[in-house]
């Protein structure tokens, strides 16, 4: 099994190949917050980010692909997103007095995060978040 990011052209990566990882069930997907978080983090522009995330979102706008993914990805998807908004909300302090426009662009970045973090947590029962 490919690990994320692996393949992934100019940063980005397809919505069929997240939900791919996120359906592979042979046990490689352990580690799956880890690599997501590191592909991310990696990512220099906003859009690059901003784009691994809309694809997480859009792979997660299927019912089927989010009740069907195990418990194992479940907790690594929040705790990717979780780590993803604390690196977002990070660089909004540290940058705090860049422009304007700098600033909304990691605001809609952790907005999104939050949204996903949100959308997982109500697709589960709450002691499986747990």
């Amino acid at each position: 099994m490919m690990k994320y990011g692996e393949n992934v052209s100019e940063g980005q990566v397809g919505v069929l190949k997240i939900q791919e990882l996120l359906l592979d069930s042979d046990g490689a997907n352990k580690n799956l917050s880890k690599s997501m978080i590191q592909h991310y983090c990696s990512l220099k522009s906003k859009v690059d980010r901003m784009q691994m995330i809309h694809s997480l979102k859009q792979s997660l706008d299927h019912e089927d692909i989010l009740f069907a993914i195990s418990i194992e990805v479940y907790k690594s998807l929040l705790n990717f997103l979780l780590r993803a908004f604390s690196f977002e909300k990070e660089l909004i302090e540290r940058e705090s007095v860049a422009r304007t426009h700098e600033r909304e662009q990691q605001n809609e970045l952790t907005q999104e995060s939050q949204r996903l973090v949100s959308k997982l947590l109500n697709s589960k029962e709450f002691t499986t978040s747990l």
